[in-house]
């Protein structure tokens, strides 16, 4: 109110002078003239800093991706870039229909990689899914059956995941099962066997013109091809680190307080911006964007924390490593309506599309290098005692 009231006195001011015939002309920009009816002397032009408080965090939001999250194409097994990858399959089979009153003779999943000049070998183990699994997850663990699917013998279980030949044989009396509702089909975790490997292999997917499928043949000679009605990849870090976390593929993102108790409401705020610091090569790719929004909650695992207004985006690829958002028009709104002041968030831009990370400073680091936001404004002007 008390800003308000400043520029209601000097536009009623202004409109005055301009009123009177014998005002002499006063370039724009100049100095008030010393017998002029105003007399004011313009505010000053201050910076100040707020450090990011000390509860600024980093959260898991899932670790369930896949490359295009509306039509998932691709899955990924193995170690790359300190992320371990599990692949995720679930057939359908609810169009099984007279299948369910056959005898399963075999049954073979067949997983094509793409693209097929791939090279390598990786040990795996196949699991079944204790949770159904859609295309729509968000999931932060993995709920395992305690025991691996062994091959049709019912005795192996050490997988050899491939090129080619592409197909892995599952227990008949299981995928029996499976198509007669005797007991339900959530899927299927393709876990990595090898701990040392840094080889990754990238399979096909449901949405692939050549997708994954399960062939069941029966003892009556036929045999039906059953589709993959959902598929990912859930990707782990296999990193950790005492900063501030942004990743994508093992999702988490990054929340900040923004405490604004002590900035003076009667100045007229130019730029503000949240300033945040790069560890370095911490960053396990070049380039990239971060987005910053004002979520709708401050509670870790709530929904209103992952979603809210877009403040800004920004390349993460600066040369001194110091990121600038923007963020004067949510100041703005929190100065005027503190009740919509759950902080700040930050994630990737294209969240969802591979596996990838970057730390940055947390607010336990020296002044130069944690989180901050900075301001340039400007005091009210200063007018006669007697105005």
């Amino acid at each position: 109110m008390k800003r308000v009231y400043l520029f209601l006195v000097l536009l009623a001011a202004l409109a005055v002078g301009a009123g009177c015939s014998s005002d002499p002309d006063t370039p724009l920009g100049s100095s008030f003239l010393p017998d002029s009816l105003i007399q004011s002397r313009p505010g000053a032009v201050d910076q100040d800093t707020i450090f990011i408080g000390f509860t600024d965090t980093t959260w898991v939001t899932n670790r369930f991706y896949s490359q295009l999250l509306t039509l998932p194409n691709k899955m990924t097994l193995g170690r790359a870039d300190g992320f371990e990858s599990t692949m995720l399959v679930r057939a359908d089979f609810s169009t099984a229909g007279d299948d369910t009153a056959k005898t399963v003779s075999s049954a073979l999943l067949t997983l094509p990689t793409d693209p097929d000049i791939q090279v390598g070998t990786l040990g795996a183990l196949f699991y079944e899914l204790l949770d159904p699994l859609t295309n729509t997850d968000t999931l932060t663990s993995l709920n395992l059956a305690p025991n691996a699917i062994p091959d049709s013998n019912g005795v192996n279980v050490d997988r050899t995941m491939r090129t080619f030949p592409r197909t892995y044989s599952l227990p008949d009396s299981l995928v029996q099962d499976w198509i007669r509702g005797n007991q339900p089909h959530n899927g299927i975790a393709i876990v990595l066997n090898d701990t040392t490997t840094t080889v990754e292999l990238t399979f096909s997917g449901q949405g692939n013109a050549n997708a994954a499928f399960l062939q069941v043949f029966f003892t009556d000679a036929t045999n039906t091809p059953y589709n993959i009605t959902a598929s990912g990849t859930f990707t782990t870090d296999l990193s950790t680190s005492a900063n501030l976390r942004m990743s994508d593929g093992d999702t988490r993102r990054i929340w900040m307080p923004v405490d604004l108790s002590a900035f003076n409401e009667n100045v007229l705020l130019h730029q503000a911006k949240l300033v945040i610091t790069v560890v370095p090569n911490s960053a396990s790719e070049i380039g990239g964007f971060a987005e910053l929004y004002a979520p709708k909650d401050s509670v870790i695992g709530s929904s209103g924390i992952l979603t809210g207004t877009l403040v800004s985006s920004q390349a993460l690829d600066t040369p001194n490593g110091i990121i600038e958002f923007p963020i004067r028009n949510i100041v703005g709104q929190f100065l005027a309506d503190s009740t919509t002041n759950f902080g700040l968030a930050i994630r990737y831009l294209s969240e969802g599309s591979s596996a990838r990370r970057i730390d940055f400073y947390s607010s336990a680091a020296v002044d130069t290098l944690r989180p901050s936001m900075r301001f340039t404004f400007s005091y009210p002007p200063t007018f006669p005692p007697d105005f």
